[in-house]
């Protein structure tokens, strides 16, 4: 059962749902978008619906588990951030929406070619803005199962919770700040994904080292 969805949830959707109206009849049938999605076809449908969809039932799924959440607290600070990550979550996936929309258009010439420079860079940048985002929400978040890192440990130590969260927290932003230089300064091609991958990689090693040095993994 999907639960009830956030009123600004619903209007971040809303807008990925107005781009995709009024710009579907523009959209070629099964147009590629290589730099975004790879070597991949898409009809006009699911590029301008799909992931305002995707961000809908991201929302109602997760909302559905944090309502049953048997370990959660339910102080009204731990809502709040829990709220503002998912939405966080949903203005990025609605954001990629509306890039690839431009992307699509840009390479049927229904909009300017001088866009193109900027849809091949916006992606990484708008993952690491999500990433800095719900970095530096997640050291607030209390035991849960929905949102950070569950271990064991962790939900069953608030100690071990925090202190694990926020070295997660500090990771995403780092990484996140990463993905963001590399989308703005590095050309799309081997080298900027080079760089995307020794970033997870080391981001993955610090959490991994970081928790193991503590004893919370």
């Amino acid at each position: 059962m999907i639960a009830k969805i956030p009123p600004r949830h619903l209007a971040v959707a809303a807008i990925g749902y107005s781009a995709g109206v009024s710009l579907y009849p523009h959209l070629p049938e099964g147009a590629p978008y290589i730099q975004l999605v790879g070597p991949l076809s898409f009809g006009p449908a699911m590029i301008a619906f799909l992931l305002p969809t995707a961000a809908l039932v991201t929302s109602g799924l997760l909302g559905s588990l944090w309502s049953r959440d048997p370990i959660r607290g339910h102080e009204p600070r731990l809502e709040a951030t829990y709220e503002a990550i998912v939405f966080r979550i949903a203005l990025f996936v609605t954001a990629v929406q509306l890039a690839m929309v431009v992307g699509v258009l840009e390479r049927a010439g229904a909009a300017p070619h001088a866009l193109r420079p900027v849809v091949s860079r916006i992606v990484p940048i708008l993952l690491g803005l999500a990433l800095v985002a719900i970095g530096n929400l997640l050291p607030r978040m209390k035991p849960n199962v929905v949102i950070g890192i569950r271990t064991a440990r962790t939900l069953t130590d608030k100690a071990v919770w925090s202190r694990t969260n926020r070295i997660a927290g500090y990771v995403a932003v780092g990484f996140g700040m990463v993905l963001m230089l590399a989308g703005a300064l590095i050309s799309p091609g081997t080298a900027r994904g080079q760089v995307m991958s020794v970033a997870a990689l080391g981001a993955l090693v610090v959490l991994i080292t970081q928790s193991r040095k503590h004893g919370d993994v």
